[in-house]
């Protein structure tokens, strides 16, 4: 309650010493509904301002992470995985993005909360967050960018591949947007700065957050309903990412952590070679009758080996050919022949390299590569391939191409270990001669190998049966179901380009002059750019 007086004298003259009638008269009075003693505390309550806005911009940071933050790195995502076709090739824009709506959720949900913004802990982790947008926009995603399009976009004379400019198209525009968002962060880190500095300068009065305020006003504050809607996105969004970096964690393990260990099913796998189930390779164990082919088979590929990040590969367009390549490795395991091979200076019958291919068809080679139709050696290279240096492969070459709908054999005869003694005979090719009723039985006896003897005669398996070690046979792919479709693309393009005026379809892009010389016959050197039949799409 508050009051004022005033002083009025009576109608006797004052002479100084006589006493003095004071009246007193109520002004004004007010009354609160309800009084505090003197003792009370009473806290000053601030007045809303705008910079308070930019001290601690909470909003207007929580605004630039979900409406160019979230679609700028999820566009990444996007071209990252398009880019390796791998989640773990998107897994370090994940965590990016991750990190970032979990500081912008934490940050938002506790804006009204005055002592969470003096925590040091809470300041530690929002600066930390705003300086590694920044070195990431600003820094690290254009280098990326600038990378990417030189090492793989950009063609001979310097232009971008044009198969390829939509692409750099939208890795620049991501890239700018990225740099836009780095400058605002920036700006958002600094103004707070210089606030605090001026209000401990000039000792401006402790911010509280504005616009959480219950009501809208001119301030900025923002509504319950628009609080809550901002909050539910940040928290589904936060959860979805942290579900993709999960997933992204496990393509991450699976493709460079250890491979798994193949689940192998008997039936699938060839008996001849237990070491890998689909050893030796290729062999008629991948080979199904089909009388609609030239050759008379098709290739049914079974017991394959998994992928990189244990992937299993799906063959079925290798599965529409006919036979195997006719240049292709051929590869089996047998135990003892790499530590022969290594020790062979001093020994006759060893694996023939590329130096010595001739030495191939003779009786120093333990491999022999059969032609069974034409019963004759094939000329090759015998090598250890040590990509597993446990158990190394031996990959034949034939020094030339195969001949198409052939059938061909494979035959390891007289190796020796290191000790130079014989090393014994597969336990599947023994098992496999033990089976006199079987197909291939009959198909090893009575064509495989009499034409084995008959080219190498050297070789007698009628008294000396331990003399051959490894047998397997295959046939190679006839010449249409290799070429076939190669040539039809060639007389395709040649009948769409024959009445082509080259002249709208050839663009010179830069043309290159050089002094002949000794040691230069190129006079010029152009650069084009030149229109194509597409056989990429159907």
């Amino acid at each position: 309650m508050s009051a004022a007086y005033n002083h009025v004298p009576n109608n006797e003259e004052d002479d100084g010493n006589a006493p003095v009638d004071v009246e007193l008269t109520r002004i004004s009075e007010t009354t609160t509904t309800e009084e505090s003693s003197d003792n009370e505390y009473q806290p000053e309550v601030e007045v809303p301002n705008k910079r308070s806005h930019w001290q601690d911009p909470v909003l207007i940071s929580t605004y630039l992470t979900l409406f160019l933050t979230i679609p700028v790195l999820s566009l990444s995502m996007v071209f990252a995985y398009q880019f390796t076709d791998r989640l773990w090739g998107m897994w370090p824009v994940v965590l990016h993005l991750h990190l970032r709506l979990g500081i912008s959720k934490w940050q938002f949900n506790n804006a009204s909360d005055h002592l969470t913004h003096q925590n040091r802990s809470y300041r530690l982790a929002c600066s930390f967050a705003t300086a590694l947008d920044i070195g990431l926009f600003g820094i690290v995603y254009p280098t990326v960018v600038v990378i990417l399009t030189y090492v793989f976009y950009r063609d001979a004379d310097g232009t971008i591949v044009l198969d390829w400019r939509r692409e750099v198209f939208l890795l620049r525009v991501l890239a700018g947007i990225g740099v836009i968002i780095a400058i605002l962060r920036l700006g958002m880190g600094l103004c707070p700065c210089c606030i605090r500095i001026l209000q401990r300068k000039f000792y401006y009065q402790n911010w509280l957050p504005t616009f959480f305020a219950q009501s809208n006003n001119s301030n900025g504050s923002i509504s319950d309903t628009t609080r809550h809607h901002i909050s539910k996105t940040l928290r589904f969004a936060n959860v979805g990412v942290a579900v993709l970096n999960i997933i992204c964690v496990f393509s991450v393990f699976s493709h460079f952590g250890p491979w798994p260990e193949m689940s192998v099913i008997p039936e699938e796998c060839d008996p001849l070679d237990t070491t890998l189930c689909a050893l030796p390779f290729p062999s008629f164990h991948h080979l199904e009758e089909d009388a609609t082919t030239n050759t008379g088979w098709r290739v049914h590929l079974r017991g394959l080996p998994p992928l990189r990040g244990g992937m299993t590969l799906h063959p079925s367009f290798l599965n529409d050919l006919d036979g195997f390549s006719t240049m292709a490795p051929i590869l089996f395991y047998m135990e003892g022949l790499k530590e022969a091979h290594e020790g062979s200076n001093n020994m006759v019958n060893k694996l023939q390299g590329p130096e010595s291919i001739g030495s191939s068809v003779t009786n120093q080679s333990i491999t022999l590569l059969i032609n069974v139709d034409d019963n004759v050696l094939v000329a090759h290279s015998a090598e250890i391939d040590y990509l597993d240096p446990d158990r190394p492969l031996v990959m034949v070459i034939p020094a030339q191409p195969l001949q198409h709908s052939t059938h061909y054999a494979v035959a390891v005869v007289n190796a020796t270990d290191v000790n130079g003694k014989r090393l014994p005979q597969s336990k599947g090719l023994e098992a496999l001669l033990g089976q006199k009723g079987s197909m291939q039985y009959s198909r090893y006896m009575d064509v495989v190998l009499p034409s084995l003897q008959h080219a190498a005669p050297w070789i007698d398996y009628g008294n000396d049966p331990e003399s051959v070690q490894l047998l397997f046979d295959f046939v190679t792919i006839s010449e249409d179901s290799q070429l076939g479709h190669t040539r039809a693309t060639r007389d395709a393009v040649i009948e769409h380009v024959g009445n082509w005026d080259w002249e709208d379809h050839v663009e010179v892009v830069s043309e290159l002059k050089h002094d002949c010389g000794p040691d230069s016959l190129i006079a010029r050197t152009f650069h084009i750019n030149l229109d194509v039949p597409s056989f990429l799409k159907r």
